[in-house]
């Protein structure tokens, strides 16, 4: 594949073939390609599993891996731990910290780290995979 970059600001590729295209791919369901996915933890995340960041995580099997986690930065409240359970998730366009996923806050320390993130991140906008009765509890 030759990709050439557009000089005048379009920044898009210029030689792409139809074959290359994502919507040319195989069709599969949402159920196969779940099917598909390697089980259990694939990349490091030894932060997330350190015993002073598992009272951090919700789940002891959903844990940010190393190499894409949010950091935070220094804290006003002493505690020198960097860590969220939040991870960069590229976008479609190849950004590689478009968005990030992160798991709902449980306890003060989680939703004081949360709303932390949000700010140093410069996050915009916040969309909630859960019900809202249980998101209202540390939604300002």
């Amino acid at each position: 594949m030759n990709i050439e970059i557009d000089e005048s600001g379009g920044g898009g590729p210029s030689d792409l073939s139809i074959n290359e295209l994502h919507h040319n791919r195989p069709i599969i369901s949402f159920s196969d390609e779940y099917r598909r996915l390697p089980p259990g933890l694939t990349f490091p995340c030894t932060v997330a599993q350190l015993s002073v960041n598992t009272q951090l995580n919700r789940f002891p099997h959903l844990l940010a891996y190393d190499h894409s986690r949010v950091k935070l930065d220094d804290r006003s409240d002493g505690d020198e731990s960097d860590y969220i359970n939040a991870s960069y998730v590229p976008g479609y366009d190849r950004r590689r910290k478009a968005y990030i996923a992160a798991q709902s806050p449980f306890n003060e320390q989680t939703i004081c780290d949360f709303w932390l993130m949000v700010y140093q991140q410069r996050v915009h906008k916040v969309r909630s995979l859960i019900y809202l009765t249980a998101f209202h509890i540390y939604c300002p």
